[in-house]
């Protein structure tokens, strides 16, 4: 029923219009049940659904309290048979002008009760139905509760526009960070990312570059511009990825979780965040602090990430 796919609110929702319905399907049913005992119990051979049956079913019934069980065909067959106008007399001569039996077919066309069995099958199945998803989604809120979110389970582009996923840098500590070409910060900035790649990368650290085109439009260039720059004037052996936007309804994804956790949103190039090899925000620096300020939360999540894989071992 497709009953999985949606979260605990919508499931809740869902399950009461169940119960709903389910009452709706029982109320009807114990009045089926009801009406069909009692026309069955009072049904015979034939139907009285037929049009004028009623008056000569309880005429016939009154004759048969009087004359006993041993008429009770004849009497039937004749109500259902002729149309009797007027209730006849309740002595014996009335039953004697009544037509010879020999001479009277019974009728080949039958016509069915109202209410019949199967349609308590049919209740009992959806009454099933009803428990069985009532059933899945208990086990939905219990035991498939939707994994949260962290900044490894995102998927960006890199420069060439190839779908890159973020899960490739589990475990790592890594350091994301806003770049531009041409902005004041620009030298610095890339020298020091550099010089801390290399110090602490690539085995448990990386710096990972998001080019920005929002602050000052100091980066103007295509995605594959701007790696070359990068390469070909520091010497970057970090990724450069995909140009992107980080501000507004368009940012991307993986760096609005960056904002979120940190409460904190750029408002200039080179804004630095903080991962830990789980994906959580660890801390964030603005572009003119000093890098020496960064290595030393670095170096300990990098001492943390040795000590558990000795553990492991």
């Amino acid at each position: 029923m497709g009953l999985l796919a949606t979260g605990p609110l919508a499931t809740s929702c869902f399950f009461m219009e169940l119960l709903n319905l389910a009452y709706v399907v029982l109320s009807e049913a114990a009045t089926c049940t009801s009406g069909g005992s009692q026309n069955t119990r009072e049904a015979f051979p034939y139907s009285t659904e037929r049009p004028g049956a009623q008056q000569r079913h309880c005429e016939v019934k009154h004759l048969l309290q009087q004359q006993g069980q041993n008429e009770q065909r004849v009497l039937f067959s004749l109500s259902c048979k002729f149309r009797v106008s007027a209730p006849p007399s309740h002595s014996g001569p009335a039953l004697a002008s009544l037509p010879s039996v020999s001479k009277m077919e019974p009728l080949t066309t039958t016509y069915p009760l109202k209410y019949s069995v199967p349609k308590a099958r049919v209740f009992v199945v959806f009454l099933s139905m009803v428990l069985c998803t009532a059933v899945l989604c208990i086990l939905q809120l219990r035991f498939f509760k939707p994994k949260s979110k962290d900044f490894y389970s995102f998927e960006v582009k890199d420069s060439r526009g190839r779908i890159v996923s973020l899960e490739k840098y589990r475990g790592k500590a890594t350091l994301v960070v806003n770049v531009a070409s041409y902005c004041q910060n620009t030298d610095k900035n890339y020298i020091a990312l550099q010089e801390l790649h290399r110090e602490f990368g690539p085995s448990h650290f990386t710096v990972l570059a998001f080019p920005c085109n929002q602050f000052g439009e100091s980066e103007p260039g295509s995605s594959q511009e701007i790696e070359a720059f990068a390469k070909g004037n520091y010497g970057v052996t970090f990724p450069v990825f995909h140009k992107i936007k980080i501000l507004g309804s368009e940012a991307e994804p993986a760096f609005k979780f960056l904002i979120d956790s940190s409460k904190k949103e750029p408002r200039w190039n080179f804004w630095k965040y903080l991962v830990s090899p789980e994906g959580k925000v660890v801390k964030f620096w603005r572009p003119e602090e000093p890098i020496e300020s960064i290595k030393p939360e670095v170096a300990s999540l990098i001492r943390q990430i040795i000590m558990k894989k000795r553990e492991d071992l």
